[in-house]
């Protein structure tokens, strides 16, 4: 759920619109390598950077849950799960994100998961495929 939504009127965004038409195919470009996701209750988020196979992963709440996010291998008749490829925790929201990455392209069909865990509980997940 959203609070706080400000409705804009129609010519802030009509002049947002043409900016992103001026930035052109550069800022598009850089933005295709990078894949964000949210945990369902907006507590932490992760970030894979496929062209360097770099994953940060940010606690954004201090709730007494951690944030983790996964890269995995998608299973074909459930895409949200597979084989993990990478794992990494950012057990609280204070200090800096944590990052970890693949020493090699794993090539094929990928997906970003991103959870809140607090010991073995690990709720409030979301992914994308990216690949």
């Amino acid at each position: 759920m959203l609070k706080n939504v400000t409705r804009r009127p129609a010519l802030a965004t009509i002049g947002a619109l043409a900016l992103v038409g001026a930035l052109g195919t550069t800022q598009s470009a850089w933005a295709a390598d990078i894949t964000t996701v949210y945990t369902t209750d907006y507590a932490g988020h992760a970030s894979w950077d496929d062209s360097a196979r770099k994953l940060t992963v940010c606690d954004d709440k201090a709730d007494g849950w951690g944030t983790r996010a996964y890269i995995y291998r998608p299973n074909s008749g459930d895409p949200g799960n597979g084989t993990v490829l990478l794992k990494v925790n950012d057990p609280k929201s204070t200090g800096p994100c944590v990052r970890g990455s693949l020493a090699s392209n794993p090539g094929g069909h990928i997906s970003l998961k991103v959870c809140s865990y607090q010991g073995a509980r690990v709720e409030d997940c979301d992914w994308k495929k990216i690949r």
